[in-house]
């Protein structure tokens, strides 16, 4: 049980130094506000998309559209980081 116990110590250790740094906290806090800007963004331009056109295909056309290159590059980009030098990353 000392061993759990342990791990949930250096847990929250490591954790509490990443809450301490004040530029990783911008990095999410902005992460965060970016996020919530793209849902909005895919929000208002469904309701856009159906008000204009009141279809129900060209809004689901509309939203596989804009996930497919983040499908596409997901699948490669995997292979192609673990190939780069860490480094250069």
């Amino acid at each position: 049980m000392e061993r759990s116990d342990d791990m949930i110590n250096d847990f929250g250790k490591r954790n509490k130094i990443l809450l301490s740094n004040s530029n990783f906290m911008l990095y999410i806090i902005g992460y965060v506000i970016s996020g919530i800007g793209t849902r909005l963004t895919t929000i208002a331009i469904s309701s856009k998309i159906l008000y204009l056109t009141n279809s129900g295909l060209s809004l689901s056309a509309t939203l596989m559209f804009e996930g497919i290159p983040s499908f596409l590059l997901g699948l490669f980009a995997g292979n192609v980081v673990d190939k780069m030098r860490k480094k250069s990353i």
